[in-house]
């Protein structure tokens, strides 16, 4: 989950995540539609699923790459939405 929370902030794979609470983050999740849910946990590796490139979710779903791109950053753009509160102090505890 600490990857996707540093793709969330923009983070550097070297640099810390900040604390977050993972409760958040599970309930932002069932935000998501359920195909939106599929491709962030393979994208992600969450809950144990196999780590996937974007090639390998689009062929898997039978869909094209961009179309995977699509969805993912729409994904990410409701988390950032539904987490915003824990963004912010993140980002305010880095300052």
């Amino acid at each position: 989950m600490d990857e996707l929370i540093r793709r969330l902030l923009g983070l550097e794979k070297n640099e810390p995540v900040p604390e977050y609470d993972p409760l958040k983050v599970i309930v932002a999740m069932g935000k998501l539609s359920s195909y939106e849910w599929d491709i962030i946990y393979s994208r992600f590796g969450l809950n144990n699923c196999p780590l996937m490139t974007i090639s390998e979710i689009a062929t898997f779903k039978n869909v094209s790459p961009e179309r995977i791109r699509f969805i993912e950053a729409r994904a990410l753009r409701k988390l950032r939405y539904q987490l915003r509160d824990i963004l912010k102090e993140a980002t305010k505890e880095e300052a």
